[in-house]
């Protein structure tokens, strides 16, 4: 009989995510499972949904518009 360990791990660790991803979670305060696997699925979608530092650059910030 082979026992592996890795395997529960990925499916709380996607119970997480997908947890985080059905309750809309987007602080990663709010992954306070029992689980250490489940918290850090559930952090992995929080940190998945933040713009990446590119995208805060490509705002629109009109600065052509304000001079003249």
């Amino acid at each position: 009989m082979t026992v592996t360990t890795a395997r529960p791990t990925v499916l709380v660790t996607k119970q997480g995510y997908d947890w985080a991803e059905r309750n809309g979670i987007s602080d990663a305060n709010d992954c306070d499972g029992n689980s250490q696997s489940f918290n850090e699925g559930c952090q992995a979608y929080v940190e998945k949904q933040q713009p990446l530092p590119d995208d805060e650059d490509t705002s629109d910030e009109g600065d052509e518009d304000s001079s003249g």
